[in-house]
């Protein structure tokens, strides 16, 4: 099988094509809720998925080891699983759309995430509730981030061991969007390399910044010579 068209179902098991080597693509059905563990680990020659609105989580490992260039989340899509595109070293956009909860290394080794035509970046919307450790680990593909999340979850950035954004030393320019409120500890910790001189030069609050509260070394060892507070920040 090369391409698949799903069946009607709201779960694709565990496992369900695991190391399929020969599935190119696959269309998911409008009633598939989860996407099991594992389901698609290992198909690596999957380049393409056609995603449906109704779709609500995304498992463990679900797509690791495939060549998926692609990622716009459905709108009903809450939570990417631990590791769900770890190591898709294919993968340049990854459109968070409404996710809440991004797991630990979901997204760690994509070393061309955010290569797109609409710039070197990645978006972290306002719905963002969590972001695990190490959930963007070696992502060295973009050179900013935009950061609209309002408040996370406690510890929901990683940690001093594994913060989100480690070994993204590509990162030279972070954006505070307005709806942020609380940017957590260790956000940008250890994407910096002091050594080489690689790290955030320009933070970026926006005129309308609702920002309150900047945590324990969210912007360590990063080389910007000035910033402007806005007024809200106490």
């Amino acid at each position: 099988v090369k391409a698949a068209v799903l069946p009607l179902s709201k779960k694709l098991g565990d496992k369900a094509f695991y190391t399929n080597r020969t599935l190119t693509s696959v269309t998911l059905p409008a009633s598939l809720k989860t996407i099991g563990a594992n389901v698609f680990r290992g198909c690596s020659a999957l380049t393409e998925v056609i995603w449906n609105e109704g779709l609500e989580s995304i498992g463990t490992f679900a797509f690791g080891g495939t060549k998926l260039t692609k990622f716009v989340a459905p709108s009903t899509l809450k939570t990417i699983g631990v590791s769900a595109f770890n190591g898709v070293t294919a993968l340049t956009e990854a459109n968070l759309a409404n996710v809440k909860s991004i797991k630990g290394t979901a997204f760690a080794g994509c070393t061309k995430l955010g290569t797109t035509a609409a710039g070197t970046r990645i978006v972290i919307p306002a719905t963002v509730t969590e972001v695990g450790a190490g959930a963007f680990q070696n992502c060295t593909g973009f050179t900013r981030v935009d950061w609209y999340a309002v408040r996370l979850s406690s510890g929901a950035a990683g940690n001093k061991e594994t913060p989100a954004f480690i070994g993204c030393t590509s990162i030279t320019l972070a954006r505070i969007y307005e709806t942020a409120e609380y940017i957590p500890s260790y956000l940008f910790y250890k994407a910096a390399d002091a050594s080489n001189r690689k790290g955030i030069t320009t933070l970026s609050f926006m005129n309308t910044s609702s920002a309150k509260e900047i945590g324990d070394y969210a912007f360590y060892q990063h080389r910007f010579a000035a910033v402007t507070f806005p007024a809200t920040v106490t």
